[in-house]
């Protein structure tokens, strides 16, 4: 009976972790794609600027 109640914890912990580590990576991928989509931003602003004014 306890060990099946350890048993049942540790599940419930490790899905927790999983959740958590789960989280975080995504944040970072959301984070990376934020900054990729400012980078390119940032790049389209400068070729547009630098096509625009005769140098």
């Amino acid at each position: 009976m306890l060990l099946k109640r350890v048993l049942g914890m540790g599940e419930r912990y490790s899905e927790k972790v999983a959740a958590d580590i789960f989280k975080k990576i995504a944040g970072i991928l959301i984070g990376c794609l934020q900054l990729q989509d400012v980078l390119v931003a940032c790049l389209v602003g400068t070729i547009v600027f630098l096509s625009s004014s005769d140098l």
